[in-house]
């Protein structure tokens, strides 16, 4: 695939194991924020740091903050402690992901600490004040803002909070602190203790912090129960219709490509008819068009809507200035099921191409195969069914071939069934499955093996590996012949 866009700027032959932000304050300050991961094949630890690049982050490489140059140790998980440490998990095996178990002394805990750090007592942070447990929010380690925020969420779930107390001193944390980070913390405690309401999240909305702005976009839309694929549900907890026209005004308007992302991420908690407005506004950004997040967020809003909504789909990629959601949307509807089923595939090309000249004139649609699955709705045999692998309300092969059996037999949901399967693929899995559950129907009750019997319930594949021969290599090839 030569479009994807990997999230860093290096190379470094490695196989990475674990992956955490130094957030603490024992190391030099070049190491805060830094991302630290071990790398396994390397048997070290290595540090990326992290540039902002439009939506998002790259990673540029650090340092290799410690080799060990010993292949029994593979870090696997690291963790940053009270003390600002640096915790490591290590583990080996034979060939790090096989069974056999060359290092046996292996799975120690590892405590990284600079030379001459002082020792510090473990907290005791159940015993503190509310009034404490805030200050705590502006702490230099976030392993004390993360434990405090915890506790103050279970002394307001457990109505023991004062929250008036609280909620003064982190709305004054969230308007006085000169860093993002503070500001987000406090935003995060007040929401953690109920601490905000729409209104307060609305006027967030017009925050000078492009993350402030981001997260209040979240926030808003944390509550709703709606599938990102409309799969029929509880539709609570939908945005009012005052947040909803500040998501579609921000769209077009806010500057910030973070803020963009937050929208894109929020249109898939929208009703279908709800996210147009806002995708319209997203989509007329020419600048995202090379960012590394944005136009995949844009279309994952916008595909599940393609079956129903072909015309307005057409016209938001058409209009919009983000090329790639043309290709999408073409594809999309050449090779998805949005095109009547009754049709042949022919008269499905015709169909839609008549819909896309009525939008875009000259623009054209052939039928890509993408990846060798067409038409996903199609029947391939009496039993199995292909479909599109979003359409959650749709049964897929594997599923089919199973349930199958008490179908015929007219026994759905009489019986549990447990079974282990060993070797071959899932296909050839289910229909092992399929056969052992029709046998035993058969000797559970003797009437069923008629109607088994004639859905082939009960022909058992024949075919068997062919036996290795003596002096070849397997059954039919032979080793390399070298004449010297």
């Amino acid at each position: 695939m030569t479009d994807i866009i990997t999230i860093r700027d290096h190379t470094h032959l490695s196989a990475h194991g674990g992956a955490r932000f130094y957030l603490a304050d024992v190391f030099p300050e070049e190491y805060r924020d830094r991302l630290f991961m071990c790398n396994i094949h390397e048997h070290a630890v290595l540090t990326d740091v992290m540039v902002p690049n439009g939506s998002s982050y790259i990673g540029q490489h650090g340092d290799d903050f410690m080799p060990t140059n010993d292949k029994a140790w593979v870090g696997f998980s690291v963790e940053i402690g009270p003390d600002g440490g640096v915790y490591l998990l290590d583990w080996h095996d034979q060939d790090i992901c096989g069974n056999a178990v060359e290092f046996p002394n292996s799975g120690r805990v590892y405590r990284i600490m600079p030379e001459g750090a002082d020792a510090i007592v473990r907290p005791n942070l159940r015993s503190m004040s509310d009034g404490e447990l805030t200050d705590l929010q502006s702490h230099s380690n976030d392993w004390y803002v993360r434990q405090a925020r915890t506790l103050l969420q279970y002394r307001a779930s457990t109505g023991r909070l004062d929250k008036q107390l609280v909620h003064r001193k982190l709305n004054r944390q969230l308007v006085e602190s000169a860093k993002t980070p503070k500001k987000l913390r406090a935003l995060w405690a007040l929401h953690a203790t109920a601490g905000l309401d729409e209104f307060e999240l609305l006027d967030l909305l017009q925050s000078d912090d492009e993350y402030i702005r981001a997260w209040a976009i979240q926030l808003l839309s944390d509550g709703s129960k709606i599938n990102a694929f409309q799969v029929k549900g509880p539709s609570t907890g939908i945005p009012s219709q005052q947040v909803l026209n500040a998501f579609a005004e921000m769209a077009g308007s806010d500057s910030s490509q973070v803020v963009r992302l937050y929208l894109a991420s929020a249109i898939q908690r929208l009703p279908f008819d709800q996210r147009w407005p806002v995708l319209k506004g997203l989509v007329s950004h020419s600048e995202d068009q090379e960012d590394n997040n944005l136009p995949r967020m844009y279309w994952f809003g916008l595909e599940p809507m393609v079956p129903d909504y072909p015309r307005e789909s057409l016209e938001i990629a058409i209009e919009g200035k983000i090329p790639q959601l043309q290709e999408f949307v073409a594809r999309r509807m050449a090779t998805g099921n949005s095109a009547p089923q009754k049709l042949s595939p022919t008269q499905r090309n015709a169909k839609w191409n008549q819909t896309i000249g009525k939008v875009a004139k000259g623009f054209r649609v052939t039928n890509s195969g993408e990846g060798g699955v067409v038409y996903h709705q199609e029947f391939r045999n009496a039993v199995a069914v292909q479909t599109h692998p979003l359409d959650r309300q749709k049964p897929c092969v594997l599923q089919m071939q199973l349930n199958f059996v008490f179908d015929v037999t007219e026994r759905k949901d009489q019986f549990d069934v447990i079974a282990t399967v060993k070797g071959g693929g899932l296909s050839g899995q289910a229909g092992a499955v399929r056969h052992g559950l029709s046998r035993a129907l058969s000797l559970f009750e003797p009437d069923l093996r008629g109607p088994l019997k004639t859905a082939g319930m009960l022909t058992r594949d024949s075919r068997v590996v062919e036996r290795k021969k003596y002096g070849r290599a397997k059954a039919r090839k032979s080793f390399q012949f070298s004449k010297r």
